[in-house]
């Protein structure tokens, strides 16, 4: 394995426990600092100095009754079986996973937030697939020598229940991303309740917590 994975692996392996951005950001200065302090690890210094990690990124979408107005709940592009009755009230297609996903990959290349490129007051992303965001997200990223390396989102949601389809989710968003050198192993997508607590508690909502990590190529 080469030193950007180490490092890379290391890297979101603590931003997975901790939660913070403050304190990824401080993992990523104390190992620049760490590297700095040694004549052996230059290439090392260097990998860290092209890391770009955002944590943390919340989208929430809110439950309503499935009409032509609000559409089928869909995650990853996957669309959720056995709710009929449950639509997501949203201007585009609601996908909460590509929505934070995208978030976290603007944040993380010094951009502003998913609002501000694709309003829910335009027109033009009325009924619009939410991979779209993505990718044009992603090209954007490109563009600026970053690439992605690792994906993590958390789901919060009292219903429905999504355990049965999480292989599908994670190969859509593994796709979506659309690079060979993300693994499986690099894309993660999980789901967990909040305990009755909140409007995704009370089965009002669904909400998506994305971390990514991304490495500057050039």
């Amino acid at each position: 394995m080469d030193d950007e994975s180490v490092i890379s692996q290391w890297l979101i392996s603590n931003a997975r426990r901790d939660g913070r951005a403050t304190e990824a950001k401080q993992i990523i200065f104390t190992a620049a600092c760490r590297c700095g302090e040694r004549s052996d690890c230059a290439e090392q210094l260097a990998a860290v100095r092209k890391i770009c990690v955002t944590v943390g990124q919340r989208i929430e979408a809110w439950f309503g009754r499935r009409t032509a107005e609000n559409g089928p709940f869909i995650l990853a592009g996957v669309e959720v079986p056995d709710c009929p009755n449950i639509g997501v009230v949203a201007h585009s297609d609601g996908d909460v996973i590509f929505h934070s996903v995208t978030d976290a990959i603007l944040g993380s290349i010094g951009l502003r937030d998913i609002g501000q490129y694709y309003p829910d007051t335009d027109p033009e992303w009325k009924g619009q697939s939410s991979d779209k965001f993505l990718h044009d997200t992603l090209k954007r990223a490109s563009d600026m020598g970053f690439r992605v390396v690792s994906v993590d989102v958390t789901l919060v949601l009292e219903r429905p229940k999504v355990g049965k389809i999480m292989p599908a989710v994670v190969q859509g968003l593994r796709q979506a991303i659309g690079d060979h050198r993300v693994t499986q192993a690099s894309v993660n997508v999980k789901a967990r309740t909040s305990e009755k607590l909140n409007a995704a508690g009370e089965g009002k909502s669904v909400e998506a917590h994305a971390v990514v990590l991304l490495y500057k190529d050039k």
